[in-house]
């Protein structure tokens, strides 16, 4: 389990159920703790540790904040001894939540509409949806189609970079004054005849908008220019 889904259990959790900010904090400051040392069953924390991790001066605020998340049961506690820092174990309420509040957690054929309304460790409620198969649809529910990309830019791994729909809108409202989809198509053309300066994934993307922000500078006339003789491409590079 990862750290994300554990803060994602506590904060669901936290939907219908109350605890103090100083509470939170510490079981936050926790969960930083339990996910440094590798997820190990207890963690030592000693006490003027813990006040500074939570921003307290006086030890009866960290001694009340940590008696309300055990009162919960969302940690353990085992005081420390003299040398020996107090542990801190989670605990079962906050368990049996992870178990039903993350992903990896739900159970096979249901969906995540989980309520993890434990109160005192009192009980779990929990809302179970079976997923619908695309053949129980019906019309007024159309499955999605994902729509085929625009053009694809070779890159350099051998791979293709999907220019899709969405990014062309965006980037004809960003340049105006460029036709978005002939200036793909001789990014295309120019990567297929220039294999070794071919662009990374990471790459692609600044090679683009480098190339429609020249053209937009430039009048969107590159194209233009070609027809008329000269190298649209002159002057530039990649």
């Amino acid at each position: 389990m990862t750290y994300i889904e554990h803060l994602n259990a506590f904060n669901q959790w936290l939907e219908s159920n109350t605890l103090p900010v100083n509470a939170q904090l510490m079981f936050f400051k926790l969960l930083n703790v339990f996910n440094k040392a590798g997820w190990p069953e207890l963690v030592q924390v000693d006490n003027l540790r813990m006040m500074s991790m939570i921003g307290v001066e006086d030890k009866r605020s960290m001694f009340r904040a940590r008696d309300q998340l055990m009162e919960a049961g969302i940690i353990s506690f085992k005081k420390g001894t003299k040398g020996v820092p107090s542990r801190y174990k989670l605990g079962l309420v906050y368990t049996k939540c992870i178990e039903y509040c993350t992903p990896s957690g739900t159970p096979s054929g249901t969906s995540s509409g989980i309520e993890c309304g434990m109160a005192n460790g009192t009980h779990i409620k929990t809302k179970t949806k079976t997923k619908k198969t695309p053949s129980e649809f019906n019309s007024s529910e159309p499955v999605p189609d994902s729509k085929p990309p625009v053009i694809l830019l070779p890159l350099n791994d051998g791979t293709e970079y999907s220019v899709t729909e969405e990014q062309c809108h965006e980037w004809a409202g960003l340049y105006p004054a460029v036709d978005v989809i002939q200036q793909l198509r001789g990014m295309r053309g120019w990567l297929l005849s220039n294999k070794t300066k071919r662009k990374t994934s990471r790459g692609i993307e600044r090679f683009i908008t480098s190339w429609l922000a020249k053209e937009q500078d430039r009048g969107g006339q590159r194209f233009r220019a070609g027809k008329e003789g000269g190298d649209p491409y002159a002057g530039i590079e990649f």
